[in-house]
């Protein structure tokens, strides 16, 4: 199916809002990009599918249980408009997948677009890796990167060219990564050359985001043989100790961390922990880490949340009753367990888990979106930054193989392998 220009156009401009801004159109582009998927994804989210049952069951069951849990009608209204947004998405994946191509069209069509304009803008945006490297963040301020972007020790020996949102950034180069894999999409993969591969890799080794990295190497040591996961064990063996040595602010800090937990004891800190401490509870730690101990501390506490719009997030604000709010928490899933309790795993399960409720020929390559989803929502803010949330979700799910007249139609069992 053939990408709209117009849209590719869009999608590409989209992906550097957050450097757009300082122009004055970023937050036009990312409302632009909530509303297309929102008209795109609707129709689909509202066809009620006997194959997606239990996934519509659930979301309707998971927004019930947020209704009850509103705290003021401002900072609530809004939690739950972010959830809702999210859950309209998801289904309208999960109903596309199970429905008829007719059905499934808007969403084939926006994805045809997403795909050509991630490819436009992983291109332009290696040039401007290339230049910040070479030249340095210098070169990136004369062309409108603000200057307090690359204010503070967190953002040293991390390149993301133009494009400032480094989750996004990175999540973009995993997701390209994958789509290569012929084993995850034999219909619809995208071929790449090794040249184009080693870029990936390096550009995601450049933008330092460590959970990501994460995933890449368990995608690696999953997928590659043996004797390449040897050589590759052989290079990180040769690497690490020259990464160790150097003054990058994030794997020194992590180090001075990990020795500061082991010292005082990881049962100790869970025992520690108190949902009426100030937070950050251990100023020892990192903020993500202060939120994970909280959240677990809340929903002991709190086993059905303290309420949407409490906690973690730019909701907090707006809630008349709380006088310090705490605006950020680094950890989507820990604003989600304070503010629902254990009501949140029910997002949780449909967002990580869209293997369970997709069409069949899809699951091999939806557990790695399940897997990038669940490992997310510990590391960032999740769902509540959009641009990212659904160029992976669209991009992996990949309904333009469940609805390829060639796919499993006439050839199941090849889309169906692991």
């Amino acid at each position: 199916m053939k990408a709209n220009p117009l849209a590719v156009a869009f999608f590409t401009l989209a992906f550097f809002a957050d450097y757009l801004e300082a122009f004055g159109i970023g937050f036009g582009l990312k409302a632009g990009v909530t509303l297309i998927f929102l008209v795109t994804y609707v129709p689909a989210a509202l066809q009620m599918k006997r194959a997606s049952l239990a996934a519509m069951l659930l979301a309707l069951g998971y927004l019930s249980y947020c209704l009850f849990r509103f705290s003021s009608f401002a900072a609530s209204t809004y939690e739950f408009t972010k959830l809702l947004l999210a859950l309209i998405f998801i289904l309208g994946c999960i109903n596309a997948s199970t429905g008829s191509r007719r059905a499934a069209a808007g969403p084939v069509r926006l994805e045809s677009a997403l795909q050509l304009a991630l490819t436009l803008a992983i291109a332009i945006n290696a040039f401007f890796v290339l230049i910040q490297v070479l030249l340095g963040n210098h070169a990136l301020i004369a062309v409108g990167v603000p200057s307090n972007f690359f204010d503070g020790p967190q953002k040293e020996g991390r390149y993301s060219g133009l494009i400032l949102n480094l989750p996004l950034w990175s999540s973009m180069l995993f997701v390209r990564l994958l789509r290569i894999d012929r084993k995850l999409f034999p219909v619809d993969a995208w071929p790449a050359s090794r040249i184009y591969k080693f870029m990936l890799y390096g550009l995601l080794i450049l933008s330092g985001q460590k959970y990501i990295i994460m995933c890449t190497l368990i995608y690696l040591a999953l997928r590659l043989p043996f004797l390449k996961i040897t050589v590759l064990a052989v290079v990180l063996a040769l690497v690490a100790p020259l990464l160790l040595n150097t003054e990058n602010f994030q794997i020194v800090d992590r180090m001075r961390q990990a020795a500061d937990i082991v010292d005082t004891g990881i049962i100790n800190l869970f025992r520690s922990a108190d949902a009426s401490a100030d937070y950050p509870q251990f100023l020892f730690l990192d903020l993500r880490l202060n939120s994970w101990l909280y959240s677990l501390a809340n929903i002991i506490e709190n086993p059905f949340g303290r309420g949407l719009g409490t906690w973690g997030d730019f909701s907090a604000s707006l809630n008349p009753q709380i006088v310090n709010p705490i605006t950020l928490s680094e950890s989507q899933w820990a604003h989600m367990l304070v503010e629902q309790g254990y009501g949140a795993f029910a997002f949780l399960l449909l967002a990580s888990a869209p293997f369970l409720f997709a069409h069949r020929a899809l699951r091999s390559n939806l557990r790695w979106l399940g897997f990038l989803i669940f490992l997310a929502g510990w590391f960032t803010m999740g769902t509540s930054d959009y641009l990212w949330f659904f160029v992976t979700f669209a991009l992996l799910f990949n309904l333009r193989a469940v609805h390829n007249p060639t796919s499993w139609r006439r050839r199941p069992r090849a889309l169906a392998q692991p």
